[in-house]
């Protein structure tokens, strides 16, 4: 039918004879206030029905469509789907922080690297610090700093603010993210004057968390910076700009890891992917003791060391009772102390990371050294 409140009759062109329930999307309409041609010559009015009538068009191509009876069309346009988006409970998307949320943002952190405006790679997640654990430790490879991720699915509190302040110490971050759903006015303040009376090289964020959906879409998370260092941007660009060397070294390191997992990609589900740091690791966690691998312009390296905050006198006394029988086995130099940086029966091998066939002798002793701590490890701590 047509709709006298919605169509205008166009210019006069050329006259078509049609049926009026042939008629359903032409490119033009009829208002009332223009007559319509009648076999009797007379208008048609609001009420009036008609079976047949002429009307006039512009386009002689859709004119002998309606003449012939092609293709129907219908007098709606077609319009796209509209809906609201709405925010939803946190909880309803991650039910529990540790179990489901932590482990989700350190598979997706890409969010929130946009949110502060740097490069994060997850070192580790639920790292132990005296008797607490901090949510995700991880590198900003642009300036090669640690970066503390806290996390919280509530509003923030004195205990998690507290507990950054321990982290620091202990992992020695040169940038702080707190994430919560919502933060106190004290929270912030203090968050501001940490940037504020701090040295520059530290950086510490609020960061409000959301979730928002559309109909039964999937949830989307929201990281809203609500605090951050003064000149954030400025700083930002002139690390940026002055640290062409270090970035250059990531470029390095990154290519090198990436040959390594294309040269070992059984090594892949240990190691974890290729990463721009100098070093890469694999946790053996039954026995709280990492296997760290490293680069550097002159060779490559290996290691045994704790977990992140473990006292390395402490792992110092569980490897000291092996300690020969292992170093013999490994065919490392030395044992290490627990000054040294907590590193233990390290061993090293010269050569050129970036020749590609120094590379891949290099890569080849890493892969056969990483296998052989292992199982040495697995041999001496099993009990």
């Amino acid at each position: 039918f047509l709709s006298w409140n919605s169509w205008s009759f166009p210019a006069p062109g050329r006259k078509v004879d049609v049926r009026q329930d042939e008629l359903h999307q032409p490119p033009w309409s009829v208002s009332p206030s223009h007559p319509l041609l009648t076999p009797s010559g007379e208008g048609v009015g609001r009420d009036t029905t008609w079976d047949r009538f002429k009307i006039e068009t512009r386009d002689a191509t859709v004119a002998d469509q309606i003449q012939s009876g092609e293709p129907s069309m219908t007098t709606q346009t077609s319009q796209p789907a509209i809906s609201e988006l709405l925010e939803v409970n946190v909880r309803d998307a991650w039910a529990h922080e540790a179990h489901n949320f932590t482990p989700w943002l350190a598979e997706n952190i890409s969010g929130l690297e946009k949110a502060v405006g740097i490069p994060l790679e997850i070192e580790g997640s639920e790292v132990s610090v005296d008797s607490f654990s901090a949510d995700i430790l991880a590198r900003n490879p642009m300036d090669d700093t640690r970066v503390l991720i806290e996390n919280q699915l509530e509003g923030s509190d004195h205990t998690h603010l507290g507990q950054i302040m321990t982290y620091l110490a202990g992992l020695e971050a040169k940038t702080v993210v707190w994430i919560a759903t919502s933060f106190r006015e004290p929270h912030l303040s203090a968050i501001n004057w940490l940037n504020e009376h701090t040295d520059e090289s530290m950086a510490f964020f609020a960061i409000v968390l959301k979730v928002v959906r559309i109909g039964d879409s999937p949830y989307a998370p929201i990281f809203e910076v609500v605090a951050r260092p003064n000149a954030w941007e400025r700083r930002l660009h002139a690390l940026t700009t002055t640290n062409g060397e270090v970035s250059d070294r990531t470029k390095r390191r990154a290519e090198f890891w990436q040959a390594y997992t294309d040269q070992t990609p059984d090594h892949l589900e240990r190691f974890g992917k290729p990463g721009r740091t100098s070093n890469r690791w694999h946790l053996l966690k039954k026995y709280d003791l990492i296997i760290s691998m490293y680069t550097s312009v002159n060779g490559v390296g290996i290691f045994i060391r704790g977990v992140s905050g473990a006292d390395p006198e402490e792992v110092s006394l569980r490897l000291e009772p092996h300690q020969e029988l292992m170093m013999e086995k490994l065919g490392a130099g030395s044992f290490g102390n627990a000054n040294n940086n907590g590193h233990f029966m390290h061993q090293w091998e010269p050569g050129d990371c970036q020749n590609p066939a120094d590379q891949k002798r290099l890569i080849k002793w890493l892969a056969e050294k990483s296998d052989l701590y292992e199982t040495t490890i697995l041999e001496f701590l099993k009990s």
